[in-house]
C-alpha cells in the first residue's frame, strides 16, 4: 500500500499565512504532496483563486475553509471541505464571519488605545481594514 503525503490546513496572505496563494501553489509542487487543501480563516478567496492555477499534474486540491467559534466551554476552530466555492452557502456564511472579524479587530483597537495608549495613523488603521481578512498577525505588524 503507498502512504500519500497529505496537508489539509495550510493558509495564504488571504487569512494569516505568508505566502499568496500561488506562492503556496509553488511551495506544493515542489514539496511531494498528493493532496491539499488551502483553509484560510472565515476565507474562501484562495478556493476560488487556486483552480484556476491549477496544471494537469499538480497535487490534488480539495477546497477548504476554517472557522473559529466558541461557546461556554471554550474556543474551536472547525476545518471544512469539498464545498463549491461559487455556492451561496458558503459565501454567506464567509460573509458573516467577515463582518465578525471586522468587529473583533475595530475592538482590538479601541481596547488598545484605551488600555495603553496605542492609536496608529488613519492610513494605517485603512490598510488593515482594505484586507480581505485582517486578524491578529496583522495587527502584530502594525505595532
Amino acid at each position: 500500500m503507498e502512504i500519500s503525503k497529505v496537508d489539509l490546513h495550510l493558509h495564504t496572505t488571504v487569512s494569516d499565512g505568508t505566502d499568496t496563494p500561488s506562492e503556496l501553489l509553488e511551495k506544493v509542487r515542489g514539496s511531494g504532496l498528493r493532496y491539499f487543501s488551502i483553509t484560510d480563516h472565515d476565507a474562501i478567496k484562495a478556493s476560488k483563486i487556486l483552480p484556476t492555477l491549477l496544471q494537469k499534474d499538480d497535487p490534488v486540491y480539495i477546497a477548504g475553509v476554517e472557522f473559529s467559534t466558541k461557546d461556554e466551554h471554550g474556543k474551536y476552530h472547525i476545518l471544512g471541505f469539498g464545498y463549491d466555492p461559487s455556492g451561496a452557502p458558503i459565501n454567506q456564511i464567509v460573509e458573516l464571519g467577515h463582518t465578525y472579524r471586522m468587529k473583533k479587530v475595530r475592538a482590538r483597537l479601541e481596547k488598545l488605545n484605551e488600555m495603553f495608549g496605542i492609536s496608529f495613523p488613519e492610513e494605517e488603521r485603512e490598510s488593515l481594514f482594505a484586507m480581505d481578512n485582517p486578524g491578529k498577525p496583522h495587527m502584530g505588524n502594525l505595532m
